[in-house]
This record gives structure tokens, sequence and C-alpha cells, in this order.
């Protein structure tokens, strides 16, 4: 039999622990990161996750930046396999984009990883490399997305 445990932390929770300051939020993560080495116990399938206002599952990740400016935040689909935001977290303005990106994902848009606009995740996104979408809509995506396809092998 395989379990897949995991820790699902609401989105509005973790900015409700940023608002409350620094030692709170540090406290609510190491709560988060113990529980999930308590479910290594179990399972060697864990996760991390992330619920938005429509209850949608993102996996997530969030590590203290080296200089302690803040928090570098990674989510992606609950799959793992579609990164949905990448950011550093140093304000609650940071933590509000980190929100659209979530609430527009579960309303069918992403963000292209190449332009930056936000696309239809089904039919707008023409070229994939690793978690990242590009629409290919213009040069400059279509650009970064050949670059970043110089660093992957594909079968």
């Amino acid at each position: 039999m395989i379990f897949k445990l995991g820790v699902i932390v609401d989105f509005s929770d973790l900015v409700f622990q940023w608002g409350k300051g620094k030692d709170n939020f540090e406290r609510c993560l190491e709560e988060i990161r113990e529980t999930e080495e308590r479910q290594k116990e179990i399972s060697h399938r864990t996760n991390i996750y992330v619920s938005n206002i429509f209850g949608d599952l993102f996996v997530f990740s969030i590590d203290k930046i080296e200089d302690g400016s803040g928090y570098s935040l990674h989510i992606w689909d609950n799959s793992g396999s579609e990164r949905i935001f990448l950011g550093s977290i140093k304000t609650e303005k940071n933590w509000e984009e980190a929100g659209k990106h979530l609430e527009r994902y579960s309303l069918g848009e992403i963000k292209c990883h190449g332009c930056g606009n936000w696309v239809d995740k089904k039919d707008g996104i023409k070229g994939y490399c690793y978690a990242g979408r590009y629409c290919l809509g213009n040069e400059e995506c279509k650009e970064t997305y050949k670059e970043s396809r110089k660093h992957f092998t594909t079968f």
C-alpha cells in the first residue's frame, strides 16, 4: 500500500501569521516542518500543501533568504508539474501577489513564464519546459523559452 501524506495550510493563515510578526511566522513554519517530519515516519511521500479560497491544493516550499530579508516562496500545482508562483516574500504586497496567482490559476489562467502575460492555462500555453509554461505569443517569450530549453535534455 502506498501512502501519500501531506500538511495542508490555508493560504490566508500563512498571511495572518506573517502579519503577527517574524517570530510568530517562524514558529508557524517550524510547526509545519515538524509535522512533515513526523509524517515521514509513516511514509517517505510527504508534501506541504497550501489551499486557496477555492479549496484547491498547491504544493509549496518556503525558505528563508540567506541575508534574512525575507523568504523565497515556490508554489506549484498539486502534482508539482506546473509552477504557479516563484518569488520573494518581504512585504504584505508580496503575499497579495502570490495569492493572486493562486486565485487566477483556479479560475483557469496561468502567468506565462516568458512574457509575464496571463493566459488561459489550457488553450494559451504553447510551450513547456520543466515546470514553466510559455504562450509563445511574442518574440520575447519565444526567446526566453528557447533559452530555457537549452538547459534541459529532452528524450
